[in-house]
């Protein structure tokens, strides 16, 4: 069972990872607070609260599958450019290929990629980016 001023010091020592600090933020004396720090940081309770709050901080970090989804749509949809300006496809490809195998292991479908409807984009996106290039040169001329 934990105090109030140890909930505030565990709180505060994982926002700030400063035990003296924490203890004057939960209401101990700034007097000998890096001694208390350093005692309540031994307790066990303290240390696996400490443990507890930050791996369930960690777990809220990691994306579920909709957002890890929603993300690599939006890398799918993006066009990626060389340093030259060229489209690469790249990027893309990979995003399209991961949320398949997503939907493969989620769905149960059997995972199918028109590989040819991409490689044509691709080269519809190239062609238009050359004759774009083509007219600026000539334009610049």
């Amino acid at each position: 069972m934990l105090t109030l001023r140890q909930e505030k010091f565990i709180l505060n020592y994982i926002e700030t990872g400063n035990a003296s600090k924490s203890c004057v933020l939960a209401g101990y004396s700034p007097n000998g607070s890096n001694v208390t720090g350093s005692q309540l940081l031994s307790k066990p309770n303290i240390k696996a609260e400490i443990e507890r709050l930050k791996a369930e901080i960690k777990a809220e970090k990691v994306l579920d599958i909709a957002e890890r989804k929603q993300k690599l749509s939006q890398i799918a949809l993006e066009t990626t450019r060389n340093k030259i300006g060229e489209p690469v496809f790249t990027n893309q490809i990979q995003a399209i290929a991961e949320l398949n195998r997503m939907d493969q292991l989620t769905d149960k479908q059997p995972l199918t990629i028109n590989y040819q409807a991409i490689l044509d984009r691709a080269n519809e996106i190239e062609k238009d980016f050359i004759e774009g290039r083509y007219k600026e040169l000539n334009a610049a001329e």
